[in-house]
């Protein structure tokens, strides 16, 4: 009972925290420390939540970047918030990777100093195949050298 209770508590938190995120990068998408907390946040719903919460959290967060990618069409912060939650908790789909893929060309243009960071971003397995779901932490490592 007492961890059904913690893991709702540390839920309602984390739904308070993404709703004045949310507030943060609409007023000002191009503020990098706001997406960088947003990832961290996310980061820690992957090692909190359980499966269905998770799967909750995220269709709710990428309906609410799409609709500001809607509106903010170039910013790299917004693309690259999407792009990391169609891989957050291996729950990406074929769609999701596809649609992460024109996203990452997308930033690659956008923003060409940092084209072999984004390359990293579609989760791929050790023979650099495309991948149906990646793990939670894509994009948060370099990839290894051979």
């Amino acid at each position: 009972m007492r961890s059904m209770t913690l893991v709702v508590a540390i839920s309602d938190r984390c739904l308070v925290e993404l709703d004045l995120l949310h507030n943060a990068v609409y007023t000002e998408p191009n503020d990098q420390s706001a997406w960088l907390y947003h990832k961290w946040l996310l980061a820690q719903a992957v090692d909190r939540l359980d499966a269905p919460a998770l799967a909750a959290v995220r269709r709710a967060e990428l309906a609410v970047i799409e609709e500001l990618a809607e509106l903010e069409p170039e910013c790299k912060w917004v693309l690259g918030a999407l792009v990391f939650l169609y891989a957050l908790g291996g729950l990406a789909t074929a769609e999701e990777i596809g649609k992460a893929e024109n996203m990452v060309a997308e930033l690659k243009w956008i923003d060409p100093y940092r084209a072999q960071y984004y390359a990293t971003l579609v989760p791929r397995n050790e023979d650099g195949a495309k991948v149906a779901s990646a793990t939670p932490d894509s994009g948060l490592r370099a990839p290894a050298r051979s």
